[in-house]
């Protein structure tokens, strides 16, 4: 806090100060010092609240395999709807996705029973469900034959088009039709099973988990079409997915 008031006054007193002033290039310099700092802090930040949310899943998450160890981080968390292509238009399959920097896993809320006492507890736990394989993936936004699947709505009624005869009311009806959907393509090589080492983070030393989605795979391309609720998550998560395939295919 201290540093960024500190930058603040530096940043007033150099714009108020006239460049042939003989403090003006002390005043600068050390501007850009605070602006570097301040960069650094606020990467230094963000690594280590990634870092946090590691344990915080390794906790709440039943089963997770994503063990906390010193460089596993967890980049972003949220729902997204996998797209069956043979019903473009269902939210049936929309659970929870957790993207680490080295592991694409899945979870479902865990159900609770009807004699359980204590359902504040349980109401957002989840369970490990699986991995999609993010080695040599290729994470695109909608092709255009999908976006058009998922986009077009169900006409309830023929008449209401078959009475249009007009270029303008045409339009207007092809617009009705469509909805905004937003979401990405993950070209996805088959899964195959890798045991990975991890720190269990309790301090009693080491644990093997066997983790999938760590090679590889055996060729066989898979296409996962999910959908995300606003553009803003589609941009994050296609940026974050790329980020975390092109990390998982440089290692050996």
């Amino acid at each position: 806090m201290q540093i960024s008031n500190y930058h603040l006054l530096i940043t007033q007193v150099a714009a108020t100060t006239e460049p042939s002033h003989p403090d003006y290039r002390a005043l600068v310099k050390i501007q850009e010092k605070f602006v570097q700092r301040e960069s650094e802090w606020r990467a230094i930040t963000k690594d280590r609240l990634a870092h946090v949310r590691v344990l915080e899943a390794n906790w709440s998450i039943a089963d997770n395999p994503a063990s906390v160890t010193i460089s596993r981080r967890l980049y972003i968390t949220g729902l997204l709807t996998r797209v069956d292509i043979s019903s473009p238009q269902s939210t049936q399959d929309t659970r929870t996705y957790l993207l680490y920097n080295d592991i694409f896993m899945y979870c479902q809320k865990i159900k609770t029973s009807s004699n359980n006492t204590n359902k504040k507890d349980n109401q957002d736990k989840l369970t490990y469900k699986g991995i999609i394989n993010l080695r040599y993936a290729e994470i695109t936004p909608f092709t255009p034959e999908n976006l058009a699947k998922i986009s077009k709505v169900k006409k309830t009624s023929g008449l209401g088009s078959f009475m249009r005869k007009s270029s303008d009311a045409q339009s207007q009806n092809a617009a009705e039709n469509t909805i905004a959907v937003y979401g990405f393509e993950i070209h996805a090589n088959e899964t195959s099973l890798e045991g990975i080492t991890a720190l269990r983070g309790d301090g009693l030393g080491v644990s093997f988990h066997t983790v999938p989605g760590h090679k590889a795979g055996n060729g066989i391309k898979r296409l996962y079409i999910m959908r995300t609720q606003t553009e803003g998550e589609q941009n994050a998560w296609i940026s974050l997915l790329r980020k975390t395939s092109a990390q998982m295919t440089r290692k050996k």
